[in-house]
């Protein structure tokens, strides 16, 4: 056998190694994220009452500060100079979502906080509900130096409520629109707010809270709807299509190939991806200079 048929073996063999091993990791990876695995709907979760129940394997993720799981106060922060972040679900690069997440919010100070909208890994995409007092804004993320991409306010008496009282934030990145609900009472609803960039990619959250001061969430529940191309012009809403389960797949297998996912420890992929790739990397180059 020629060195050439040899080199174009193990090139082959090399390649057929990393697509199979990034797969591999790409699936473990998005099952232990819970996203669109065959029939598994991440995008809805049933009411859940923090106070009632440990809830020691609900899906939460702390983003920044602390919060802490108590019976009385529900999932709770306190004063910190640090931002306490919470969120419950993220996507990875995801279609147009509609999401609509109520939560029951505990506040007795005038200090403001945020709920996460849409947050991106892009300051002029990112949407953040922030609840000051009374006054009540949906804005972008902000920079230094930079404005506001969007940045809108409205007035509601919420010292009625005595510190306790639900919120409901539902975004349609379809029609470009959130809107807000108190006990269930749609206060205000905000138009024309900026569409994801296509900057921004990797991980969106669509919840949260984000607040430098004492509060706690008692009760959360959120539904989603993913919003596919059905190919002949129009629009279907559904939380497990395997066209979603593919883009994910796929969106996932490139991150593996090209950065990494969380859950998978960077040395692995490093000896177990990366270093093949090298290796691919220089054959392709020896075997173009040899041919040259």
């Amino acid at each position: 056998m020629s060195s050439g048929g040899a080199t174009s073996n193990v090139l082959l063999a090399l390649v057929f190694y990393v697509v199979l091993t990034s797969g591999i990791v790409a699936y473990v990876s998005m099952e232990n994220e819970g996203i669109l695995i065959g029939d598994l709907d991440i995008h809805t979760r049933e009411s859940v009452n923090f106070t009632i129940s440990e809830f020691s394997d609900f899906d939460y993720k702390v983003l920044s500060g602390k919060w802490y799981l108590d019976k009385v106060k529900g999932l709770y922060c306190e004063d910190n100079w640090l931002s306490n972040e919470i969120t419950f679900n993220r996507l990875l690069q995801p279609d147009s979502q509609i999401f609509e997440n109520r939560y029951t919010i505990v506040h007795e100070g005038i200090e403001p906080y945020y709920i996460l909208v849409r947050k991106t890994g892009l300051y002029y995409d990112t949407i953040m509900l922030k609840v000051d007092g009374n006054w009540i804004y949906l804005e972008s993320g902000k920079i230094p130096l930079l404005p506001y991409s969007y940045r809108e306010v409205f007035y509601h008496d919420l010292s009625k409520y005595e510190g306790e009282y639900s919120i409901t934030t539902k975004l349609n990145e379809i029609d470009n629109t959130v809107e807000v609900k108190i006990n269930d009472v749609l206060v205000n609803t905000f138009t024309g707010i900026p569409n994801k960039n296509i900057l921004s990619w990797g991980y969106v959250y669509y919840n949260g809270i984000l607040s430098y001061h004492s509060m706690s969430i008692k009760d959360f529940g959120t539904e989603g709807k993913t919003v596919v191309d059905d190919g002949k012009g129009f629009f279907a809403f559904g939380d497990d299509s395997w066209i979603n389960t593919m883009k994910s797949f796929l969106s996932h297998m490139g991150m593996v190939l090209f950065w990494n996912v969380s859950g998978i420890p960077i040395l692995l992929n490093m000896v177990f991806v990366k270093v093949p790739i090298l290796v691919i990397s220089f054959i392709i180059v020896q075997t173009v200079r040899g041919s040259g």
